[in-house]
């Protein structure tokens, strides 16, 4: 049976202590002896926020733990940089040109890998498109969150075109949750969104569970107390974000675990391009998660009583820097579906699948300083790739 939200009116918190947004916590931390009640998304967010913004110089001392495990997209450059370039130029021309100019935004928590992609991009473009053609393509560089570090313009420097580093509009401003209140940017026209490598997997999720006591969901929060010390509990009195997010991954008649996590930030982020940028088109680059289930778990998800398996938390502790989430595409498809009302659909494949369709080597080789032997090294490296690619249909 569906599990509808909110069957019962909400009650007060159990916790009697203050709620507090991330966008207090990112303004200022919480003093010794100050009690505080989290909601769990923002508590994850408070966590990992410290090495989530890279803003790195030369000279920047890297995290040992952060990243292990983990790809980086700028290593497989030129080929998915050349790959995405050719399916945005297709896209544009079957569906945008001439009436529009190519219109490209690149998010990015990692401002070296961000730069290294534009540059790679759109010196590709120069060189096989004519000057006419160049000249209509517009990117613009915008951080994930605002994190008011300043940097400068001259990391742009030796990038041919029209390319912007527009940092007073990150995707999550400092209003944090209260995007439905501040509209981050507004384009009209058709324009490619960009998410690349290290995007989804620092979206924060909400812990959910199903209380058959009560017939009712509830959102976990994590309490603060005198002492320093930290608990979670769950409570029947849901935000707003956490609610929307949930009625968003829910299907009807679908048979739910327990307790799931819930991705709100993403559920956030599609609903602020829906409004900020609704001729939009996704781009996305990520870890999906491969499921690997049991015989027994296969007999269960196909007599219908499991469900598909949801995001999982990753890293050492709850407490620990190096957290990130494993999405499961197939349930962002939905999601991205949902949010747009299914006015909008995405694709999803392997990254290797997506270079196959997308690539020849010798013109790579062409458009490249590196050598053959390193091109294909780098060619046999993403077929043997954990990524996956996302795209709007």
């Amino acid at each position: 049976m569906h599990r509808l939200l909110l069957r019962k009116p909400q009650v007060r918190f159990q916790s009697r202590y203050p709620v507090v947004q991330i966008e207090e916590l990112k303004s200022h931390t919480l003093r010794p002896g100050q009690t505080a009640t989290i909601p769990l998304r923002d508590y994850y967010e408070w966590n990992t926020m410290p090495d989530l913004m890279k803003y790195e110089k030369f000279f920047t001392r890297r995290n040992p733990l952060a990243g292990q495990n983990m790809e980086h997209l700028q290593f497989y450059d030129p080929i998915v940089t050349q790959c995405i370039a050719k399916w945005l130029l297709v896209d544009y021309k079957l569906n945008a040109y001439p009436y529009y100019d190519l219109n490209i935004v690149n998010v990015f928590t990692d401002l070296r890998q961000a730069v290294k992609i534009a540059k790679g991009m759109m010196t590709y473009f120069q060189s096989v498109l004519s000057k006419g053609m160049f000249e209509r393509i517009k990117y613009f560089i915008i951080p994930l969150y605002n994190d008011h570090t300043v940097t400068t313009e001259k990391l742009l420097n030796g990038i041919p075109g029209d390319v912007r580093l527009v940092e007073n509009a990150a995707i999550f401003p400092p209003s944090g949750s209260n995007i439905d209140m501040e509209k981050p940017f507004s384009i009209e026209d058709p324009v490619y969104v960009l998410m690349l490598n290290d995007i989804i997997k620092n979206l924060s999720h909400d812990l959910v569970r199903f209380s058959n006591e009560l017939n009712q969901w509830q959102q976990c929060y994590m309490d603060i107390h005198t002492d320093g010390t930290r608990s979670k509990r769950f409570d029947e009195d849901m935000d707003f974000w956490c609610q929307y997010s949930l009625r968003m991954v829910l299907d009807q008649d679908q048979h739910l675990e327990d307790e799931f996590h819930v991705p709100t930030r993403l559920v956030q982020l599609f609903d602020m391009l829906k409004i900020c940028a609704p001729e939009h088109k996704m781009f996305a680059i990520d870890v999906p998660q491969r499921w690997q289930p049991s015989f027994w778990t296969m007999v269960k998800f196909l007599l219908g009583r499991n469900s598909i398996p949801r995001s999982q938390l990753t890293g050492p502790s709850i407490d620990e820097h190096t957290m990130h989430f494993i999405a499961n595409f197939n349930e962002i498809q939905k999601i991205y579906s949902n949010v747009n009302e299914s006015a909008k659909y995405c694709e999803v494949e392997d990254l290797a699948e997506f270079v196959d369709q997308w690539t020849d080597l010798s013109d790579v080789e062409k458009h490249s300083t590196l050598s053959k032997d390193r091109l294909n090294a780098q060619w046999e490296t993403i077929h043997c790739s954990n990524l996956g690619v996302i795209h709007t249909t």
